[in-house]
């Protein structure tokens, strides 16, 4: 009897624990499938009268939310100005390379040989019609004087296409050993004693020229010639022309040019002729 009463216990025991079991299983299940809202899990604070405290906001900056993202509609900034050259400008440029740019290209290919070099070019002037440039400078330190031609000068438009283009230039010359000149103030001299003469005059009337217009590019040293004689050239540019004085005279026994000129002076003066003149144009500035 004790024993059946022991067992009858054992089993209503076992049968509380699989109640209480299956109870416990079935809350947590309900509470997986139904999870809580947070207001209501969560205590909210109260100040000691009881009133509800509102949470603290969160102040602390976020870059990568607070950044803008409207589209930048700032214009692009404008290309920095560049200022073109004025005519005068390249004109300047032009004429300070060009004396190099000879100097080069007449040592380099018209020389020939080492003591026909030239330096210290400098330009007397460019006849643009032409394209003839007449040249002073030194060969062995003499000073001479030299035509020498160009097709890039010849009918040019501006000086802005000479600026750019004058180390490309190609030169030719008759006569790469040029003519021995005077200083430039007894060329002066000389030239002032040409324009004197009676049939210069007369050229000058004829051709509607006056002194004052005329420029002395160079006078040649009065080299002897055939007979006993002595000449010297004189190449003068008018407005529109440039052509050549020759005086012939006889002068023997001098020392330096500016005794020959004295004795043309003095009677020693023979002829005079004056050469073919050439167009002359200037390249205007615009």
């Amino acid at each position: 009897m004790l024993r059946k009463r022991r067992v009858l216990m054992i089993v209503l025991v076992l049968t509380i624990v699989a109640i209480v079991g299956a109870m416990v299983l079935s809350a947590c299940q309900i509470k997986l499938n139904n999870p809580p809202e947070d207001n209501d899990n969560v205590d909210t604070p109260k100040d000691e009268q009881g009133t509800t405290q509102e949470p603290e906001q969160d102040t602390t900056q976020h870059p990568e939310q607070d950044a803008d993202t409207t589209p930048d509609v700032t214009p692009d900034p404008k290309p920095p100005i560049v200022e073109q050259k004025t005519e005068a400008e390249y004109k300047a440029m032009f004429e300070a390379e060009l004396p190099g740019v000879i100097e080069n290209y007449f040592n380099d290919n018209l020389a020939k040989l080492n003591f026909l070099k030239i330096n210290d070019v400098k330009i007397n002037t460019i006849n643009n019609a032409t394209g003839t440039i007449y040249i002073n400078c030194l060969q062995q330190n003499v000073n001479k004087f030299m035509e020498l031609n160009c097709e890039s000068l010849k009918n040019t438009t501006n000086y802005k296409t000479l600026s750019e283009n004058v180390s490309t230039m190609i030169f030719t010359t008759e006569n790469n050993k040029g003519v021995t000149v005077q200083t430039e103030t007894l060329a002066n001299e000389i030239a002032e004693f040409a324009l004197e003469q009676p049939q210069v005059q007369s050229y000058l009337a004829e051709n509607g020229l006056t002194t004052t217009e005329l420029i002395v590019l160079n006078a040649t040293d009065f080299e002897s010639i055939s007979g006993g004689y002595r000449k010297t050239a004189i190449t003068i540019r008018s407005n529109n022309s440039i052509f050549t004085i020759d005086l012939i005279g006889i002068a023997e026994g001098c020392s330096n040019q500016a005794e020959f000129l004295a004795k043309f002076k003095d009677g020693r003066l023979k002829q005079v002729e004056i050469g073919e003149s050439v167009v002359y144009q200037e390249l205007a500035v615009v």
